[in-house]
């Protein structure tokens, strides 16, 4: 009864222990999900603002154009687009002040809505009195309006406790700290957690020598296997033999081994998560920075009001074209990275789809955009013949696959087959997608639908555009590979093979 007896007290003091390192895991655990949920919080709000001040470079380009000539035949158009832009901009600005509230940077969204105010008292006077303005005055109002919009994105000056810039630091301040918050606590609960375990530990490594001098083998194999775990090494057991008291403290042992294998395992795979959400987020970070953003939007301004401008030389026409052309694409580019982030965190809510719609849709998009070009498409894709389950992102896959044939297929005449059959998994489209470009060589026709993976930027897809195709299609539930266009040539071009599961 003694030997019992101090086994039972002995796994009793293990089983507290335990019991203490999983509640203070619990309480660290609620505490990191707090700082995550902050952080999620604080991005939302970003975005609201990034979003905002977008939704202002549009309002007053539509102001800027009125201004240019009000007597045009589209002045009444451009004052209607103004007004829709403000209203969805008061909208914006409400949600940011819900977030607001409290917060360090509430009193620098007043002093930007009160700046705001006065740029529409300095446009509505304007309306009221265009007839009389002269061009010199036209320009010397778009100039102060321009002056205003720059002191709200970026203050007078780097010390500013005002403007966008300002707001855009104080939230990456505070998401910096709730950032540092979590993993503080997650560091934390580790430590806890490996003092537990190492206790645990130790205490039956103490609990097996007292037994060890009552009893010979059973227990001498306990202790030995002990020492292995002490080691690290989780993956020991010992033999389940012997009287009733020896049998279950070796089943003891062995459940305690798989807790902590378990436990252990579950913090491999919370640290790792929690690493690469980290990494992912500094990505998208750097890529939708707010600065960017900003400078991305004052220079398609710019650009398209320079092309507003009459007897413009021909060559500095083509060169602001290009630019305004390369300053789309870096938009374009944010934008993607904030689908693959909705795409990761939520997803989309998926429908009934019909391809042809879409397909023809994006071609004929292509078509806009490349006029320079000749296209010949060959399918079979037909109105009302093929259904997926799928959203508007569809409009994203095959806009990619479109767009980046245009631009790499350096033929005359750039000709495209899409093709969609029955595949061999049941309640699946095989949709096989065959341009005539440059082709990609094998070992690359993984590693081009991955961002973080630099390649040759000559191959299809050197941006985030295959990244968020096969993000869209496996959101789906489906697949997305190359193969050949023809077999072992890949300087033929390409086929992109895809798997969707049908909409019936």
């Amino acid at each position: 009864m003694k030997l019992i007896t101090i086994i039972v007290a002995g796994f009793m003091a293990i089983a507290l222990i335990l019991i203490i390192v999983a509640s203070a895991g619990v309480v660290l655990g609620d505490n990191v999900a707090e700082s995550q949920a902050t952080v999620e919080e604080k991005y939302e709000n970003r975005n609201l603002i990034n979003q905002y001040s977008v939704g202002l470079h549009h309002e007053y380009q539509m102001a800027f154009m009125y201004i240019l000539d009000p007597t045009s035949s589209n002045a009444d158009e451009y004052l209607e687009n103004k007004e829709m832009y403000c209203e969805i901009n008061e909208e914006t600005f409400e949600e940011i002040f819900e977030y607001a509230t409290g917060d360090v940077y509430y009193d620098a969204m007043n002093d930007i809505n009160e700046i705001l105010l006065d740029m529409d008292v300095m446009f509505n006077d304007f309306v009221n009195d265009s007839a009389s303005t002269t061009m010199e005055d036209r320009h010397a109002l778009i100039d102060a309006l321009d002056s205003q919009l720059s002191l709200i994105m970026v203050g007078e000056s780097s010390d500013d406790a005002f403007g966008f810039d300002f707001v855009d630091q104080q939230l990456m301040e505070e998401i910096n700290i709730a950032n540092n918050e979590a993993l503080a606590d997650q560091e934390l609960m580790s430590i806890v957690n490996l003092v537990g375990i190492v206790i645990a530990i130790a205490s039956s490594v103490m609990l097996g020598g007292v037994i060890a001098k009552s009893i010979s083998v059973p227990i001498h194999k306990i202790t030995v296997a002990s020492g292995k775990v002490k080691e690290g090494d989780l993956s020991v057991s010992v033999e389940e033999a012997g009287n009733t008291e020896i049998r279950e403290l070796a089943r003891s042992f062995n459940h305690m081994t798989a807790s902590l294998r378990r436990e252990i395992s579950r913090r491999e795979e919370t640290e790792l998560k929690l690493r690469d959400e980290n990494n992912l987020s500094r990505f998208y970070v750097d890529l939708m920075s707010h600065d960017i953003n900003n400078m991305n939007q004052g220079s398609l301004t710019s650009l398209q009001l320079m092309l507003l401008v009459p007897d413009l030389p021909e060559t500095h026409k083509r060169y602001a074209t290009v630019a305004l052309q390369q300053t789309q694409r870096s938009a374009n580019l944010i934008s993607n990275v904030k689908k693959l982030s909705k795409l990761q965190a939520n997803g989309f809510k998926l429908e009934k789809i019909d391809l042809w719609p879409v397909i023809d849709e994006e071609m004929e998009n292509v078509k806009s955009e490349f006029q320079s070009k000749n296209f010949k498409f060959n399918s079979n894709v037909t109105e009302g013949k093929f259904h997926v389950k799928g959203n508007a992102l569809l409009h994203d896959v095959f806009s990619n696959l479109l767009n980046n044939s245009a631009k790499f297929d350096n033929h005359d005449v750039v000709e495209i087959d899409i093709d969609i059959n029955p595949s061999d998994e049941k309640g699946f489209w095989r949709i096989e997608y065959r341009d005539r470009g440059p082709g990609i060589m094998d070992h690359r026709k993984i590693s081009v639908f991955n961002r973080l993976e630099k390649g040759d930027s000559n191959l299809h897809g050197s941006g985030l555009g295959l990244t968020l195709v096969k993000f869209i299609i496996e959101s789906y539930g489906g697949r997305i590979w190359i193969e050949d266009r023809v077999k072992g040539n890949p300087s033929q071009g390409c086929n992109f093979v895809i798997h969707l599961p049908g909409g019936e």
